[in-house]
C-alpha cells in the first residue's frame, strides 16, 4: 500500500491487496477501530446479527491507535492486516467499508492511500 500511495496514480483495492500476497477470497473490507461497535461492524460488514470477538476496545491505553482491516467474503471474516498509529496505510475515512473494485489514490499526505473522491 505504501508503495503505491508514493505514486501518482491510483489503484484497486485488489490489486493492491494481491500485490502484497494476501488472499483474494474477499469481497468487502471493513476498517476496525477501537471506536467501533458491534453494531456499526455488522452494518459495514452486513452481516447483521454475526457475533464478533476481539473487537478493540475504546478503554484507557497509552501509545498509539491501534484497528485492523478485516476482508470479508459474503458470510464471514476471511483475513485480518493489523495496524497501529501512523503505520496505517490506508484511510477509509466515513465510508466504513470498501470492496475489491474500490480505487484508492495517494492522500495529500503522500504516505497513505484513500478512497477516490
Amino acid at each position: 500500500m505504501r508503495e503505491v500511495a508514493k505514486g501518482e496514480v491510483g489503484a484497486k483495492l485488489i490489486d493492491v491487496t494481491r500485490a502484497a500476497g494476501w488472499t483474494d477470497d474477499w469481497v468487502r473490507m471493513v476498517e476496525v477501530r477501537a471506536s467501533t461497535t458491534e453494531a456499526d461492524l455488522n452494518q459495514h460488514a452486513n452481516m447483521a446479527g454475526y457475533c464478533w470477538k476481539h473487537l478493540p476496545t475504546t478503554g484507557y491505553r497509552e501509545g498509539p491507535e491501534q484497528g485492523y482491516y478485516l476482508f470479508l467474503d459474503q458470510v464471514k471474516p476471511v483475513q485480518v492486516v493489523s495496524w497501529s498509529g501512523n503505520k496505517k496505510p490506508l484511510e477509509v475515512r466515513d465510508l466504513g467499508a470498501l470492496t475489491a473494485e474500490s480505487l484508492l489514490v495517494p492522500s495529500q499526505w503522500h504516505d497513505k492511500l484513500e478512497p477516490a473522491p
